[in-house]
């Protein structure tokens, strides 16, 4: 396997990358409180680099929407911004839901809502369209570091309380997974199987979760 690409982020630490659905686009945030999209031609090498400077504090995360036509980051400073990228780049706007600083967030599966994972331990449903508080989510005891759609909707967090949550966005109800040792550092789902969650832990250790084998919520 070959490396056909490699982006530097000078002396900054980079966070994350996220790849657009629809084209040659990657989402890179940092520690610098820079947001860069990266353009990559069909050989996948970065011809073209645009910078977002939308936020006072580092930049944990972001990612497209599954259609393409929108972009989330969040950050220390407390707040989320949205971007629609459907024809040129615009800001939908900077908001702040959460009382200290946002670790995570991630579009629903039909692109409708923005799910943020904040240091105040609560994940936030938000309208990806307005920016609109739509439901706050309470569960962990600690500041939550992941949160993840899955492609048929399903939501889970993770958090500092060493534990993962699946949640019922409906009633605001959860199901806690316990089993690690340490806080959570990523999530994610099985894309053929939608009921099983790996999890990945600072106590250095991946687990498999299938929800289906038991559980109740609360």
């Amino acid at each position: 396997m070959n490396r056909i690409a490699r982006y530097s982020s000078g002396n900054k630490e980079c966070s994350f990358a996220s790849f657009s659905p629809q084209n040659l686009s990657l989402l890179v945030g940092g520690s610098d409180g820079v947001t860069k999209i990266l353009y990559a031609n069909d050989h996948g090498r970065i011809v073209d680099t645009y910078q977002l400077k939308d936020h006072e504090g580092s930049v944990n995360h972001g990612e497209f929407s599954p259609n393409g036509c929108s972009m989330v980051t969040c950050s220390s400073d407390k707040t989320f911004t949205l971007y629609s990228v459907a024809n040129i780049l615009s800001v939908v706007g900077k908001f702040q839901h959460h009382q200290y600083g946002v670790r995570g967030c991630s579009f629903s599966s039909d692109n409708a809502m923005v799910c943020t994972a904040g240091w105040d331990s609560l994940a936030i449903l938000s309208c990806s369209s307005t920016g609109q508080l739509l439901c706050t989510l309470r569960g962990h005891h600690k500041p939550l570091t992941v949160c993840k759609f899955s492609q048929q909707g399903m939501l889970v967090t993770g958090s500092w309380d060493k534990t993962i949550r699946v949640w019922d966005t409906q009633y605001k109800r959860s199901l806690p997974l316990t089993g690690h040792t340490d806080v959570i550092w990523s999530v994610s789902f099985d894309p053929a199987q939608p009921q099983v969650i790996s999890s990945v832990s600072r106590d250095r250790t991946l687990s498999v979760w299938d929800i289906r084998l038991g559980g109740k919520y609360c």
